[in-house]
C-alpha cells in the first residue's frame, strides 16, 4: 500500500433514489485524505453488479464484521434477504490496512456510520 496505512472500497450506485448515506460528502473525504497520500481508495459501481456479484461482494465485504463483533445484517438487509440494500440504498465502505472493517455496523446498539467513521480517519491521519 506505499505511504498510505488504508485502502477503502466504496460500494454504491449513482443512480439510487433514496440513499441512507450522504454519498457526495463520502466522496468528498475520501477524495481529500486520497489527495493527501493518507488512503487508497476505489468505488464500485453496483448498479452494474448483478445480484449474485452484489451478494458475493457482501459476503466477502461483511467477514470484518464477524472478527469484530458487530452487526451489519440488519443494516444492509432484512431477517428473510441478507445484503438486499449493500451498495445500493446503504453505500459501504470496507476498510483494510491497520484495521479492517465495514461501515456502516451495528456495536452496542449503536449505528456507527461512514462518516463517524472518515471523522475518526480524519483526525488520526491528521486532515
Amino acid at each position: 500500500m506505499g505511504a498510505t496505512s488504508y485502502r477503502l472500497t466504496l460500494y454504491m450506485t449513482n443512480y439510487e433514489i433514496k440513499p441512507r448515506s450522504d454519498a457526495d460528502k463520502i466522496r468528498s473525504v475520501l477524495t481529500k485524505l486520497a489527495k493527501a497520500n493518507k488512503v487508497e481508495f476505489s468505488v464500485v459501481e453496483t448498479a452494474k453488479m448483478t445480484e449474485d456479484e452484489r451478494f458475493g461482494e457482501y459476503a466477502k465485504a461483511i467477514v470484518p464484521s464477524i472478527f469484530n463483533k458487530y452487526q451489519v445484517r440488519k443494516v444492509f438487509g432484512t431477517n428473510r434477504q441478507s445484503g438486499i440494500f449493500f451498495g445500493r440504498e446503504e453505500p459501504a465502505l470496507l476498510v483494510e490496512g491497520k484495521r479492517n472493517d465495514i461501515y456502516p455496523h451495528i456495536k452496542n446498539g449503536k449505528t456507527v456510520t461512514i462518516e463517524d467513521f472518515l471523522k475518526e480517519l480524519a483526525r488520526e491521519l491528521g486532515n
